[in-house]
C-alpha cells in the first residue's frame, strides 16, 4: 500500500521524519547503515551542502525509499526502481522476468496475495530441511520411548501388554519427514490459485464456447451449402473429417499427409456404431 505524501522538504527533513517514524536514534541508524555518526548528525543539522552518492544510496536502501524522495524531488516515499541485488534476484531470474519467459501477470498476482509469503516460507523450510530436522528429532524420541517400553515389557511380564501397547502408540506418532510439509504446501498453493481465479476471472470459458459455436455454424453452412440445420444430418462422416482436416491448413508446417492422417483418425468418431466403411 502506498504511503501518504510527506510535506515538502530536503534530505534533512526527510531523514529526520523517517528516523522518528521508526523511533530510531542517529546512533542506531549509524550502526545499521555503516554511515559515520558525525556525517548523519551534520546532515540532520543542515551542515552538509551535498550528500555523497554512497551515503544517499545506503540511506535509501535502509529506509526503503527512493533517492528522489530523500532529496525532496518527490513527496511520495514509495520506491519504484530497484536493482537486481536489492530484490534478491539472480541474473537468470531477472532475465526471465525481463524477456517475458514467465508470465509477469501471474508473478504480480502471487506476490501481492496475502498468503503467498507464508507459502514461500514453507517452501524455504522444506528446501532447507529446517522443519525436517525437528521432525527427525521427534521421531528419534518416539523410537527411544518405543524401545524403552518394549524392554520393560520383556523384563516385567505383568506390564508386558500395557508396555507393548504404549510402544506401538509411540511408533504411530512418528511422522514422515516431508509428507506433511508437501501436503501443507500443496494445499496452500491450491488455495491461493483458487482465490486468484475467483478474484481475477478471465471469462475465457465463455469465449471458448462462442468460438466453438461459430466454428460449428461455419462448418454447417459450408457442408450443407447454406442449407437448414436439418441438412447436417445428410452430411457424410468423410465430409466432416475432411473439412476438419482441411481447417488445419491455416497452421504452419501442416502437410497433406498430416491432414490425411488426421482425417482417417477422426473418421471412426463420426460413423454410427456397427456401420462399416
Amino acid at each position: 500500500m502506498a504511503e501518504a505524501e510527506y510535506l515538502p522538504g530536503g534530505i534533512r527533513e526527510r531523514m529526520e521524519d523517517l528516523r522518528n517514524r521508526r523511533k530510531l536514534t542517529l546512533k542506531e541508524v549509524s550502526e545499521k547503515t555503516g554511515i559515520d555518526y558525525s556525517t548523519l548528525s551534520r546532515i540532520e543539522n543542515g551542515n552538509v551542502k551535498k550528500v555523497g552518492d554512497d551515503v544517499l544510496l545506503k540511506l535509501a536502501r535502509f529506509f526503503g525509499v527512493s533517492t528522489d524522495f530523500l532529496l525532496g524531488i518527490t513527496n511520495v516515499p514509495d520506491k519504484k526502481n530497484y536493482t537486481i541485488e536489492e530484490l534478491g534476484l539472480t541474473p537468470e531470474a531477472a532475465r526471465n522476468l525481463y524477456t517475458g519467459a514467465i508470465e509477469n501477470r501471474v508473478i504480480n498476482l502471487l506476490l501481492v496475495h496475502p498468503d503467498f509469503a507464508t507459502l514461500t516460507n514453507r517452501i524455504a523450510d522444506y528446501l532447507d530441511d529446517r522443519m525436517a530436522a525437528g521432525i527427525a528429532t521427534q521421531n528419534q524420541l518416539y523410537d527411544s520411548i518405543s524401545e524403552l517400553m518394549m524392554r520393560i515389557g520383556k523384563e516385567e511380564k505383568a506390564l508386558r501388554q500395557a508396555a507393548t501397547t504404549q510402544a506401538k502408540e509411540a511408533k504411530a506418532l512418528r511422522r514422515k519427514l516431508y509428507a506433511d510439509q508437501l501436503a501443507q504446501i500443496d494445499a496452500l498453493f491450491k488455495s491461493i490459485l483458487s482465490s486468484l481465479k475467483k478474484e481475477h476471472p478471465t471469462g475465457k470459458p465463455e469465449a471458448a464456447k462462442a468460438m466453438t459455436k461459430d466454428a460449428f455454424d461455419k462448418m454447417r453452412s459450408e457442408l450443407t451449402k447454406g442449407g437448414s440445420a436439418a441438412e447436417i444430418l445428410k452430411v457424410q462422416p468423410e465430409q466432416i473429417t475432411a473439412y476438419l482436416a482441411e481447417s488445419m491448413s491455416v497452421m504452419d508446417g501442416v502437410s497433406e499427409e498430416m491432414k490425411e492422417n488426421l482425417s482417417k483418425s477422426l473418421l471412426p468418431f463420426f460413423k454410427k456404431p456397427g456401420k462399416s466403411g
